[in-house]
């Protein structure tokens, strides 16, 4: 269990900017009570932003999750609470672009794929010829990178490791995590898991 690091909130200090300081000095308590108050408006954000067809492709839990951590990582930036709302939104529309470009693009390679399994005139599969992706140097690289990620979620408490194994490895969707590790509603789930990806960020040296 992670023990909050001591932060010093001046007198007069309203509620929710309480809330920031706290969160911001490693309160995961704050944290969660923070992302709470703020979660409907980044979804009713998200939702606006976008378009039929992009929501029709994406979940849009699955962009306000994004926002979350990014935000989480980034929460140092806020010096006031009456900026947070802003801070948020701009993350969010950043994230709707993102997603809208990648989907756009995926549609765009699709025609130009040539498919594994169909032989090309040498009597080889296409794909056999293309499954040593990057450089020797990159895949080692990648490799490493695999072995530190492995051995920060080996240091995460039972939990944490379980909700970032069945949503990130499984890729389960959130009412299946719940089920699976029996709590109460899917936003228990999902808050457990933005603090399981804190805590992970701080095990590989990436803040929190």
């Amino acid at each position: 269990m992670s023990v909050p690091i001591t932060t010093h909130v001046p007198e007069n200090t309203s509620d929710e900017q309480q809330l920031l300081l706290r969160a911001q000095g490693g309160d995961e308590r704050a944290l969660g009570e923070l992302l709470r108050k703020h979660r409907p408006a980044v979804l009713g954000f998200v939702r606006r932003s976008m378009s039929h067809e992009l929501a029709a492709q994406v979940d849009v839990e699955d962009i306000v999750q994004e926002v979350v951590l990014e935000a989480v990582s980034h929460l140092d930036a806020v010096d006031d609470v009456r900026r947070l709302a802003g801070f948020l939104r701009r993350i969010a529309a950043r994230r709707v672009i993102d997603s809208a470009r990648f989907h756009r693009r995926a549609r765009r390679d699709a025609g130009r794929r040539v498919p594994l399994d169909v032989p090309r005139g040498d009597g080889h599969a296409a794909g056999e010829l293309m499954a040593p992706c990057g450089t020797p140097s990159s895949v080692v690289s990648r490799a490493e990178q695999h072995r530190h990620i492995l051995a920060g979620i080996s240091k995460l408490t039972p939990d944490h490791r379980e909700v970032i194994r069945l949503r990130d490895l499984e890729q389960l969707g959130w009412p299946e995590i719940r089920d699976r590790m029996q709590r109460g509603s899917i936003d228990a789930v999902r808050m457990l898991y933005q603090r399981a990806v804190v805590q992970l960020r701080r095990q590989l040296g990436l803040g929190g």
